[in-house]
């Protein structure tokens, strides 16, 4: 098949599907492109994302001010905010 183009590990999300994914693509001797690619979302990346999302909650949920998130207009999620 020849060397593959590598994509590195890159976050994706659509409205089905969300992960970390390592993509290869290759060019057969055809000419079609085959792509192969790895979901790592629990073998690394996962990991780190969930670390990641740890830290931001506990930030959020411990910070003494009032912290919001406004979707059109409207309070969407608010912090517990210790007084």
């Amino acid at each position: 098949m020849g060397e593959p183009a590598h994509h590195p590990i890159t976050f994706y999300q659509d409205q089905r599907i969300q992960g970390w994914r390592e993509n290869y693509v290759y060019r057969l001797p055809s000419g079609e492109i085959a792509v192969v690619y790895e979901d790592i979302t629990t073998a690394n990346g996962g990991g780190a994302l969930r670390e990641s999302e740890e830290n931001y909650r506990n930030l959020f949920e411990n910070a003494n001010e009032a912290i919001f998130v406004a979707q059109d207009g409207k309070i969407v999620f608010f912090n517990p905010r210790t007084p």
